[in-house]
């Protein structure tokens, strides 16, 4: 039996020493693997020397070629976890000039090298094209779009760079594309110019074909050129401006003044016209307008002068007053409104005016109504609490607030719940046992509680002695509560007896009605001890007190 158990356990450690074996094997074997679209760095790249694309321009990148398949080799662990941003490859192109070169790519990894061997490069040599940068000067020429009015004419333009007149400029780029540049042309439309031509232009590089040429830089790119434009001897053509004069209104300034025709063609000697630069209409008084308008006034034609055209005699002028915007400051009182109270809650707030800077023209300040200074502050949806809020105002346009606005103390609260006030009636009851019917009255009766009150009233209605019976009836009280006054009474309660007639039979009882007097507004105070609905006698008299009382409702 122990034979079978060791032997079991030997073949057990067999198969578990073989799978060990033959995992470390698979792991640790090399194989191959393919990578694609590997960037080339270019190294050593000369100054002045550029990569150029077949057709002779500058490629676009001047530090990577086209990508290349790079195959590896390496174990199964290290293949797992490289990718290709950990391979690169390059070209070194130190000291290449001019020309088209094949050169080695060298590939390499960021990390893991020592782990891999390069087993091939697809391709493994590159083709390079370089040319030398040269730079070139070539004159500037202004090339004029159009043609002017009759009776103008033009002088040479004239190009300026900071200020510097100039005549040429530098191209800078391949040789091969550098050297086709003959000339620098820019573009200029004067086409119905009546008066000189400024701005600036960019200036591109033209080769002899008249074809512009690409992959050179101009240096400097751009000129500023001006071209003067005159009208010919005896005719000038000048603007016309509104003669005004006066002081508009208070609050008003003037915006603009527009004549129509804006310009107008002067004839007369050359030297006269020489000495012109613009015509003026007669006066216009703007003294007190507050609106703008428009009048059709007479040219005044300097002397030696006349229009060209002889219906050209006067003009329309417009001239635009509008108030006066200046900025002024002014110090407002705020109504404070409360808006969106929640129901069923009551709202108080400080203050109830507030004072607002506010900023805006003089016009804008006047036109505010003094019937909508009114601060809202909204305080729908809030709880029962205490807030302070920033009220809002409805400002019209062109009024502004200075500075922070005022704040408001809110306080919302659950509506004050009323406080039950006793009220007291003092009732008499009766109790007859005699048959006769008896009619009485009584007299009302004022109890003052003396500084420690007894447990039981001591006032007693009398009865007077106009009674018509020969017997008197006799009160018995049916009930004495214990009664134990517990604080001294501080107000002095009165009730109206009014004892009705009873209707007395044997051993009947009779009970007064609902005395026909108000209440005092002042509650009487039961002692200690006794209920509101409860009958107490006074000293066991014939005619017993009764003291209701009735929570204030």
């Amino acid at each position: 039996m122990l034979n079978v158990r060791g032997s079991a356990l030997r073949l057990l450690l067999s198969f578990v020493l073989s799978l060990m074996v033959w995992m470390f094997v698979s792991l640790s074997q090399d194989r191959n693997a393919t990578y694609n679209s590997i960037p080339v760095e270019v190294e050593q790249l000369e100054p002045d020397v550029v990569i150029i694309d077949e057709e002779g321009l500058p490629k676009n990148s001047q530090t990577f070629l086209d990508p290349i398949n790079m195959v590896l080799r390496t174990d199964e662990a290290t293949l797992a976890d490289i990718d290709n941003r950990d391979l690169y490859a390059y070209v070194n192109l130190f000291g290449l000039r001019k020309g088209t070169h094949l050169v080695d790519i060298q590939p390499g990894a960021h990390r893991y090298e020592p782990r891999i061997s390069f087993v091939s490069l697809e391709p493994e040599k590159i083709e390079v094209r370089l040319d030398n940068i040269i730079t070139q000067t070539v004159p500037i020429t202004i090339n004029l779009q159009g043609d002017l009015p009759f009776g103008f004419e033009r002088d040479e333009p004239v190009v300026r760079v900071n200020g510097e007149p100039v005549d040429q400029v530098q191209v800078s780029g391949p040789a091969n594309q550098v050297e086709t540049v003959v000339v620098a042309l820019a573009a200029a439309n004067i086409d119905q110019r009546q008066s000189s031509y400024s701005g600036a232009l960019q200036l591109e590089p033209f080769d002899t074909n008249g074809q512009s040429v690409e992959g050179v830089t101009v240096l400097p790119s751009s000129v500023n050129v001006h071209i003067p434009i005159r009208s010919e001897v005896g005719l000038r053509r000048v603007p016309v401006l509104g003669n005004v004069t006066g002081i508009p209104a208070s609050g008003f300034i003037i915006s603009n003044v527009i004549s129509l025709p804006s310009l107008i063609n002067l004839s007369g000697s050359s030297r006269r016209l020489d000495q012109i630069d613009h015509i003026e209409t007669e006066e216009i008084d703007i003294t007190g307008m507050s609106e703008t308008f428009t009048r059709e006034v007479r040219l005044m034609f300097p002397s030696g002068t006349s229009s060209q055209n002889d219906d050209d005699l006067t003009a329309l002028v417009n001239i635009a007053i509008v108030p006066q915007q200046v900025q002024f400051q002014a110090n407002l009182l705020y109504t404070v409104q409360i808006t969106g109270t929640p129901p069923g809650l009551e709202v108080t707030y400080t203050p109830m005016v507030v004072t607002v800077s506010l900023e805006g023209s003089s016009f804008a300040l006047q036109q505010m109504s003094q019937s909508n200074l009114t601060a809202f502050v909204d305080i729908e949806g809030l709880l029962p609490g205490n807030y302070t809020l920033t009220p809002t105002l409805q400002l019209p346009p062109g009024i502004t607030t200075v500075g922070d606005l005022p704040q408001i103390d809110v306080a919302i609260r659950l509506p004050a719940t009323a406080t039950p006030q006793p009220t007291s009636i003092r009732l008499e009851t009766v109790t007859a046992t005699a048959e006769p019917i008896v009619e009485s009255t009584a007299t009302i009766s004022t109890v003052t509680p003396s500084e420690s009150p007894s447990p039981f009233p001591t006032d007693v209605p009398t009865i007077p002695p106009s009674i018509n019976s020969a017997q008197v009836p006799t009160a018995s009280p049916t009930d004495v509560p214990t009664i134990s006054p517990s604080a001294d009474p501080t107000q002095v309660p009165t009730a109206t007896v009014v004892p009705q007639t009873p209707v007395t039979t044997p051993d009947a009882s009779v009970t007064p009605i609902e005395p026909t007097a108000t209440p005092p507004s002042s509650p009487a105070l039961l002692p200690q001890g006794a209920k509101g609905d409860r009958a107490i006698p006074a000293n066991g008299s014939s005619l017993g007190s009764i003291l209701l009382c009735t929570p204030y409702r």
